[in-house]
């Protein structure tokens, strides 16, 4: 077996170990298929980050990370989670890459509807953009130096980020998307230096 194969086998029993990203994507697929089937749920699921709206319905803001519209969105989101959620989940732990998920999400709803009053454009807000990123910031605060898709992991927030502002800069449309973005990658980020710490603590 060359090595390239014996990478794969390795990310494969990785993969099929991690029970919390199997079930994190397998609800993000499940929401996607019940938009897609019953459009009229669409406001049940997704962030109107308004006051009232939330006061409404305070479960959208955690409902929001796990819903999409597009299916390029949530292919483009899973595909990362996948890659990155399996590798904190393995450094991690289940309960620990669970909680970022939802920390880092949350953290984002949480600043669009802060940042809303001055960049909402008045549509509904979907996706797991902001748990996605936090995910992916985490495993950078642990394993720093991991190569990941030809990359050194630490690369990867930096990149995001750099992504995010660009993308906030030339459209409009996304301003109040990407400020929950940001602060889902600076969630990840604190989220990977406390189980950091955590896993140290335990193995000294």
């Amino acid at each position: 077996m060359d090595a390239r194969a014996a990478s794969f086998s390795d990310y494969l029993k990785d993969l099929l170990a991690s029970r919390a990203t199997i079930a994190i994507i397998a609800v993000n697929l499940v929401a996607f298929a019940v938009l897609q089937a019953w459009p009229d749920l669409t406001s049940l699921f997704l962030l109107n980050p308004t006051p009232d709206a939330v006061t409404a319905q305070p479960w959208t803001l955690l409902t929001v990370f796990f819903s999409h519209e597009l299916a390029v969105h949530l292919l483009l989101n899973m595909a990362l989670f996948l890659f990155f959620g399996v590798k904190l989940e393995k450094v991690s732990g289940p309960l620990a890459a669970a909680m970022t998920y939802i920390v880092a999400g949350l953290l984002g709803s949480l600043a669009i509807l802060a940042t809303a009053p001055f960049l909402w454009d008045g549509e509904l807000i979907p996706g797991a953009s902001a748990a996605v990123f936090g995910t992916v910031a985490a495993f950078a605060m642990m394993r720093p130096n991991e190569i990941i898709l030809r990359s050194k992991a630490r690369v990867w927030p930096i990149a995001l980020f750099a992504v995010n502002l660009a993308l906030a800069l030339s459209s409009p449309l996304t301003r109040v998307g990407a400020a929950g973005h940001a602060v889902g990658i600076a969630a990840g980020l604190a989220c990977g230096y406390v189980i950091k710490r955590m896993v140290d603590g335990r193995s000294a």
